[in-house]
């Protein structure tokens, strides 16, 4: 009978051990499945926000008395932003071509140039916050400076536009080593046209 009631035990143990095991994979599974579930919801509410604002762009258009006029004196303090905010990003762009191409390779002959992919993916990196507030159909609430370049957009298309070119992305396109200038150029064009037709580009 003693022994009956010790191999119960070491049955009850292993059954135990076993549940235990079930509950810590059971527990990471959750885990996995709760950050997918976030992260499809995240995609969820960006889309719903993004065709909102789509919306609301269209009444807007039809009716502009809808929300109140910008002042001079608003557009001229909200394009001063932009103008620091592009400043920072030209600065930006310099310093990090210096850090990846001057600072490595002090000959600075073209042989020693990064490659095309590399310094096309270090503007990409520096000029993050233009980029996404061009993606008006992917991005519906960007970062802070991403905002106030498509309220720029949405209130001077043309003048915003003129500051890119002249500000930044020239700039970039000037320390471009030659196998990455079409690709830049394709890419701010790109993000020129976005711009310019803003949520209407759909």
């Amino acid at each position: 009978m003693k022994l009956n009631g010790k191999s119960h035990k070491k049955d009850d143990a292993k059954d135990s051990d076993n549940d235990n095991d079930d509950d810590s994979s059971e527990t990471e599974k959750e885990a996995w499945e709760k950050y997918v579930e976030r992260a499809s919801l995240m995609q969820k509410l960006n889309c719903e926000v993004v065709q909102l604002q789509q919306e609301l762009h269209t009444l807007v258009n039809q009716d502009p008395a809808l929300i109140p006029a910008v002042s001079a004196s608003q557009k001229q303090h909200l394009f001063a932003v932009v103008a620091e905010l592009l400043a920072r990003a030209h600065k930006t762009v310099s310093r990090l071509w210096y850090e990846q191409w001057v600072a490595e390779c002090p000959s600075g002959t073209q042989e020693d140039s990064p490659p095309a992919q590399d310094f096309v993916k270090l503007v990409e990196i520096s000029l993050g916050f233009i980029f996404s507030a061009s993606s008006w159909q992917q991005v519906a609430v960007p970062s802070i400076e991403a905002r106030l370049i498509r309220l720029a957009a949405l209130l001077d298309s043309q003048l915003l536009c003129t500051m890119l070119q002249e500000d930044v992305f020239k700039h970039a396109l000037e320390l471009a080593p030659t196998d990455s200038e079409q690709a830049l150029k394709a890419r701010f064009a790109t993000v020129t046209q976005a711009m310019r037709v803003g949520f209407a580009g759909g």
